[in-house]
């Protein structure tokens, strides 16, 4: 779409393959999430809560989801609308050893 220049397309499915990105982390689905960063999906996509994958996947999965993610290029330090930095919710999970060393290197 936007080699035609169809830019309303082109912002729409963007739009909608983040959503499904963020979707596939939420149910960790890793291999759907892969498929959608090899289509282009922004990694640091935020989410209307402001959040990123990242955020979803450290409240929710374990670090293999985390480290893969941190390797994509999402960026640990955004905070949602809720002043959520993903590296606090790892601490309130109680695995924030292992998801801060993923989210520092």
């Amino acid at each position: 779409a936007k080699e035609r220049h169809y830019e309303q397309i082109a912002e729409y499915l963007t739009g909608e393959l983040n959503r499904f990105f963020i979707g596939a982390v939420i149910d960790n689905d890793r291999a759907s999430a892969e498929e959608y960063g090899q289509l282009g999906a922004d990694f640091s996509h935020q989410d209307e809560q402001q959040r990123t994958a990242l955020h979803y996947a450290t409240e929710m999965h374990d670090v293999a989801l985390v480290e893969w993610l941190c390797v994509g290029g999402c960026n640990p330090n955004v905070a949602d609308v809720h002043g959520d930095y993903p590296i606090i919710l790892a601490a309130q999970k109680g695995m924030f050893d292992q998801h801060v060393t993923m989210m520092v290197r």
